[in-house]
């Protein structure tokens, strides 16, 4: 087959029943005509697309010059901007819809992960929500694109966002006249052939692609065309230079020049290069990525050597599948093709206009009615009208009537109640969060609850259908960026990269597995808002869950109370009235457990390491009072006696803990933290035993004294002397237990009071580790 294709068409399947070598498209004069035919196909579109957008920048119902020729130009013509409103009260729903979450995506493991490797009080899920939020967050490009695809996918129906190249993450959303499709192309991504996006460079960002050999290089290897790439830089050049034309004349003058001045060629009015991204399926199922510039004499230029290979950039089977280069945003799948699809713009277009011109007769007939009337009687007066005002007097000139307003009274009314009759259909049509304002639909009495809860249901339900389409769509999106994001293959060089990296060692260095940080693993979609987009619905809801929230575990009692002050004070407000706590920290069954096994390791009795306990929330419960009694003993406040033997049982139940997750390889960041707490009560613990041990060394060595010196004295019991003696060292000795017994007391109650200071410093102190954290 020859590889000119005239009629516009990608190259097919040979006679001898093999698909073109190497592609379907292997000329850039074959992707013009290509190209050039879609555009012309989509001319009347872009028509409509111009009357639409003009409505909603504000252009006035009439044409202003052809008033003025017929002698109108005083009537009011005004374009009142109500589909502008119609159109931002819409896009803010959506962006509730998007940005009023906690987290932008949810994420889910795979339960028998959870359960194989015995991870029931971690939530994977949440850290890698968190942290994905926090890169696009601090990605400037995911604010822009997504307020432009929300902006195009409310006025058009159609607000899809694409990827340039395999390994980018950061999408790009595109213009509803600058994304192209072929006629008859059905609403669905499978049956996409191929899509022609309009695009431009600017000299300076071309030039960055052969700035120097080594860039040279790896530029041609990733599939641009170094000669057309000069080649367009020098024609913009020097269609710019005035002056100096004789040093553009070699590559080596214009390339240092341009490194010279490169502000210059960033912020002067330069021509941008136009392009066309023309991306389209091969017969192997695989993408293919060609840029060529919007120029016939470029693109048809014939070269015996390259045989037309005058692209400025081609990747054959650059892409696996279509949903790794575009995502698609349909607001419904019209009549069955791409374009059919209606947007909000097409929808109100006819009632704004009408609107419009209804609100500035209205104008012009109140404008009317608000003047004095005066009819000359005979047209030489027409010319000669003149009113003197005397003071509180007005004088007319002679040759004048003037007409009584009750005899011109135009039905404004009836404007008013057309213009509200049509609004009031406007809205039922589309489903307006918009406050109903006009005269008839006040009511004498404000709404009750249950009234104001039946219409805001109402109004959600007619967006609810189109809620659900937008979310599954934002799930495809996220789930490619995510891919892309773990790309094992990904450097800091790549574009996004260094993003995408960063992105993954938060993940690790918040204990979650590198084995779950694989696209495979998880299940990434967009995080649901309450409420539907509508503000009122939001706080009903969460009001009503709020009110149930004590049948929730503590979890969930803590959501509850984070969504109410979100509905009411806006998600970043919740930080500071609600933080968000510790899983770990919240009590549970095992947290009950792990406390009963304190209690019988204060008496000296072993306890059982269980398989599948949650050995770090063991771990957390255990060492918590242990380090509290260690502190104790450092600042002389408890009696080794009394302590030194719990502190060896307990050691010795957490180090059985800590063999489990010592070859847990998710669990060697919490390991390294519990084990230089537990050497440092391990060494506490020598110390308090050795001192106990030395303290009841020498009360037994004084027992024994004691015992001797009273059977001395029971001997020679005959002799008073002896007897009294023997009174006198048991009375030292009851007196000395009792004072003993009384400094033990003291010792024990100031301990406690010790302990208890201690745990409410460490609760206030990790209070403020987790606020710093948030903040951060």
């Amino acid at each position: 087959m020859s590889e000119e294709v005239p009629d516009g068409q990608l190259e097919t399947i040979t006679k001898g029943g093999k698909p073109p070598k190497p592609s379907r498209l292997n000329s850039a004069s074959s992707a013009w005509a290509i190209v050039s035919r879609i555009i012309n196909r989509d001319e009347e579109r872009s028509r409509k697309r111009a009357k639409i957008q003009g409505q909603i920048d504000g252009n006035p119902p009439y044409s202003a010059s052809a008033m003025k020729r017929m002698g109108q130009g005083n009537r009011s013509n005004v374009n009142f901007r109500q589909a502008e409103g119609i159109r931002d009260s819409r896009k803010t729903s959506y962006y509730e819809l998007l940005m009023e979450v906690d987290t932008l995506v949810e994420v889910d493991i795979p339960d028998d992960y959870l359960i194989d490797n015995d991870v029931p009080q971690v939530d994977y899920g949440q850290i890698i929500a968190e942290e994905f939020t926090k890169t696009l967050q601090q990605w400037e490009g995911f604010w822009y694109n997504t307020l432009l695809h929300q902006e195009q996918y409310v006025t058009w129906g159609i607000g899809n966002c694409y990827w340039e190249n395999p390994i980018d993450w950061r999408f790009k959303a595109a213009r509803a006249g600058a994304f192209l499709i072929p006629d008859g192309t059905k609403s669905m991504l499978s049956d996409f052939d191929l899509i022609v996006i309009r695009g431009d460079y600017k000299p300076h960002k071309l030039f960055e692609k052969v700035k120097d050999k080594e860039t040279e290089e790896a530029s041609r290897e990733a599939g641009w065309n170094i000669p057309l790439v000069r080649e367009m830089i020098r024609k913009v050049a020097e269609k710019q230079s005035t002056t100096d034309q004789h040093s553009l004349g070699d590559w080596e003058s214009l390339q240092a020049k341009i490194k010279e001045n490169d502000l210059e060629y960033s912020f002067t009015d330069q021509e941008p290069i136009y392009i066309s991204h023309l991306i389209y399926k091969e017969y192997s199922g695989k993408i293919s990525h060609m840029i060529i510039v919007e120029d016939s004499e470029i693109c048809n230029k014939k070269d015996a050597q390259e045989k037309q290979k005058n692209w400025l950039f081609r990747d054959v089977e650059q892409f696996d599948e279509w949903k790794h280069v575009v995502c698609t945003f349909f607001a419904g799948i019209g009549e069955g093709t791409v374009h059919s699809i209606r947007g909000l713009g097409a929808r109100i277009f006819a009632h704004c206009v009408i609107n419009d011109r209804l609100l500035n007769t209205t104008v012009d007939g109140s404008m009317t009615s608000a003047t004095i009337l005066l009819q000359p009687t005979n047209d030489a007066q027409k010319e000669r009208l003149r009113m003197v005002r005397v003071g509180p007097f007005s004088i007319m000139p002679a040759g004048y009537n003037v007409i009584q307003h009750g005899s011109f009274q135009p039905n404004l009314q009836g404007l008013v109640s057309v213009h509200n009759l049509l609004s009031a259909n406007l809205n039922q049509n589309n489903g307006m969060y918009r406050p109903d304002v006009t005269q008839e639909e006040k009511t004498p009495q404000a709404m009750n609850q249950q009234e104001l809860r039946n219409r805001a249901t109402k109004e959600a339900k007619l967006e609810k259908a189109d809620i659900n389409v937008y979310y599954t769509q934002w799930d495809c999106l996220y789930t490619e960026v995510l891919r892309k994001m773990l790309n094992p293959s990904l450097t800091d060089a790549d574009p996004g990269g260094k993003e995408a990296k960063a992105f993954i060692k938060r993940c690790l260095d918040r204990n979650v597995p590198r084995e779950l940080m694989k696209p495979d693993m998880l299940t990434i979609m967009a995080r649901r808002a309450i409420g539907f987009g509508s503000p009122v619905m939001q706080s009903m809801i969460t009001a009503d869950i709020l009110s149930v929230s004590a049948c929730f575990d503590e979890k969930g009692k803590d959501n509850a109370v984070r969504d109410y002050v979100s509905a009411r004070a806006g998600q970043r407000a919740v930080k500071r009235y609600k933080p968000a706590r510790n899983r770990n920290e919240i009590p549970d069954n095992d947290a009950s457990i792990a406390a009963l096994e304190n209690n019988d390791l204060r008496e000296g009795q072993e306890c059982l390491v269980g398989v599948d306990q949650p050995h770090v929330l063991h771990i957390i419960r255990h060492i918590a009072p242990l380090v509290q009694i260690a502190e104790a003993y450092i600042n002389g406040e408890i009696n080794p006696e009394s302590a030194y033997v719990y502190l060896q049982t307990a050691l010795r139940h957490i180090s059985q803990h800590l063999d489990f997750i010592s070859t847990d390889p998710s669990r060697q960041n919490e390991y390294r933290s519990f084990m230089t707490t537990f050497t440092e009560l391990t060494r506490i613990s020598d110390t308090m035993t050795k001192q106990a041990k030395r303290i009841q060394q020498q009360r037994q060595k004084e027992a024994e004294e004691n015992a001797a010196t009273v059977e001395q004295a029971r001997q020679q019991s005959q002799s008073g002397d002896m007897q009294a003696k023997l009174m006198k060292v048991q009375g030292d000795l009851q007196l000395r237990a009792m004072k003993e017994e009384g400094n033990q007391r003291v010792r024990e109650a100031k301990a406690l009071h010790g302990m208890q200071i201690a745990e409410m410093k460490a609760r206030h102190d990790m209070m403020i580790r987790e606020m710093e954290a948030e903040r951060e």
